[in-house]
């Protein structure tokens, strides 16, 4: 009875280390993809957004700017010299990101991040 107990236990065990493993961070997710960034509060250009280990490169109709961003637990944090700090709460739903902008000033609104097709 010991011995069945401990080999359910030890397979309990290397399951669940096994799904650790395979799991990716988001910022090794974004990391993964270029995505399209979608204005869900405004109609606009959807620039298209490739994330690196440090700074995110968004760029539309032949500009581009770049951002350092920094995540930490459900924040993004985007930051330039341009324009400061903006901060969202980051949320994935299916293969996609949902931002919402901590500050109700922000004047891009809501964001959906899409991975691009075959990128």
């Amino acid at each position: 009875m010991k011995k069945s107990l401990m080999t359910i236990f030890s397979l309990v065990v290397i399951v669940i280390g096994l799904s650790a493993c395979g799991h990716k961070s988001v910022s090794e997710d974004l990391q993964s993809h270029k995505w399209t960034v979608q204005f869900l509060d405004k109609k606009a250009v959807s620039p298209t957004a490739d994330f690196s280990k440090n700074d995110v490169t968004f760029s539309s109709l032949n500009m581009s700017q770049v951002y350092s961003y920094s995540i930490n637990g459900n924040t993004l944090s985007l930051k330039s010299a341009s324009e400061g700090t903006k901060k969202y709460t980051i949320k994935k739903s299916d293969d996609s990101y949902l931002l919402t902008p901590k500050s109700s000033s922000d004047k891009d609104g809501k964001l959906k991040l899409v991975p691009r097709k075959g990128e």
